[in-house]
């Protein structure tokens, strides 16, 4: 673990306040984050959450992930470098009794902060988790891969297996578009300084030597753009 990539990182965590997000919490602020914290309040009245007092170094926030425009805001007001998401309704019974709110949360919770994470050009890296439950049961004795079949027979698995599926087609689609432009305007930048050169001095070898990476790059950009959008979006 690089403790020196970590200090002064900000670093947004969904679902601070439960198990898994408080220890994440503490994890980082122990390593030198600035982490900023979006939940509800702790789930039990007795929680490790205040036992382990997770919220003295850091800024914990109350906020339901239903509610999209507030998360735009929240993202835009810290923009954050790494986001975490963990918060969800993570119960199987209790999906039974409220259908509604576990989808919701599950797959329109997921998607409000994929848009706040789209918001904002601050983020370089996120970290989406959701269960096995993700995935058909097929009652094996063996774990699943990810090439298994997604769904489920409870509301909650299935609203897991959409989360999934949502994820998945913003890394494809939306995040993908984002990376090709972001190629496109450095090759662009790259190749008006190798025209300066050009025009500043005679064409060298050097200047063979550097513009010949240009036209690979220039290839290999026009092979990904030729690709089917299997990914986009109406």
């Amino acid at each position: 673990m690089n403790q020196i990539f970590w200090r002064n990182r900000k670093v947004l965590i969904t679902g601070h306040t439960g198990f898994k997000g408080g220890w994440l919490s503490l994890w980082l602020q122990h390593l030198g984050a600035d982490v900023v914290g979006v939940s509800l309040d702790p789930p039990t009245t007795i929680s490790m959450y205040e036992q382990a007092d997770v919220k003295k170094r850091m800024t914990s926030l109350r906020q339901d992930i239903r509610d999209g425009e507030a998360i735009k805001k929240l993202f835009q007001q810290h923009k954050p470098e790494i986001v975490f998401h963990l918060a969800a309704q993570p119960l199987v019974r209790y999906s039974y009794r409220e259908p509604v709110e576990t989808y919701e949360t599950n797959v329109m919770g997921t998607l409000h902060i994929l848009e706040g994470i789209r918001s904002i050009d601050s983020v370089r890296s996120a970290v989406m988790i959701t269960t096995d439950k993700c995935y058909q049961n097929k009652e094996w004795v063996w774990g699943y891969r990810e090439t298994d079949a997604l769904g489920g027979h409870d509301p909650y698995s299935s609203s897991k297996g959409a989360a999934e599926l949502l994820i998945s087609s913003y890394r494809d689609s939306i995040f993908h578009k984002t990376n090709i432009v972001n190629i496109k305007q450095l090759l662009h930048q790259f190749e008006l300084v190798m025209l300066l050169v050009a025009v500043i001095g005679q064409m060298t070898d050097l200047f063979q030597i550097l513009f010949e990476p240009l036209k690979i790059m220039k290839k290999l950009l026009f092979v990904i753009q030729s690709q089917p959008d299997h990914g986009s979006m109406c």
